[in-house]
């Protein structure tokens, strides 16, 4: 397994996304709070379109 350091933009993006993925069921739990909800899956949704963008930036200069 590599460090986060090794890892192109992509298998940061596939990472990322598992984790928003993950993330998710939080949903399943009941009576949770709806606005950290959003924030968690805002601020992992974010992260995952950077590294989507970086790799395509990085892909096109190629």
């Amino acid at each position: 397994m590599k460090l986060w350091k090794e890892l192109n933009y992509k298998e940061k993006a596939a990472r990322s996304f598992y984790a928003t993925c993950c993330f998710a069921l939080l949903i399943l739990i009941p009576n949770y709070p709806i606005g950290i909800y959003f924030g968690v899956m805002a601020f992992n949704g974010s992260g995952t379109v950077y590294y989507l963008i970086k790799h395509h930036r990085s892909n096109a200069s190629d």
